[in-house]
């Protein structure tokens, strides 16, 4: 729906007659019933999706059942180290 809205002000607003490189679309003031929006702490650390904590969950059961080197993920290096972190 914003993009809708956004694509037809473009389309049948007063722009300048010559080319635009950029143009952004905003949105205030809106709010879901139930939950009030939540602005992060610039130094809170980053949260881990679910997912990707309950992966690395089962990677842990799988290494103590199995041993070390059994399963890895992907993005593993040689050194044995996930992720770039």
């Amino acid at each position: 729906m914003i993009l809708r809205e956004a694509w037809h002000l473009f389309l049948h607003g007063s722009l300048p007659q010559r080319p635009v490189r950029l143009i952004g679309v905003g949105i205030s003031d809106w709010r879901e019933a139930a939950a009030e929006p939540l602005q992060p702490d610039l130094f809170d650390p980053p949260r881990k999706p679910a997912r990707d904590e309950r992966l690395l969950e089962t990677l842990d059961r799988v290494t103590e059942r199995f041993g070390q080197g059994v399963l890895q993920l992907g993005c593993a290096n040689k050194a044995g180290r996930h992720g770039p972190w």
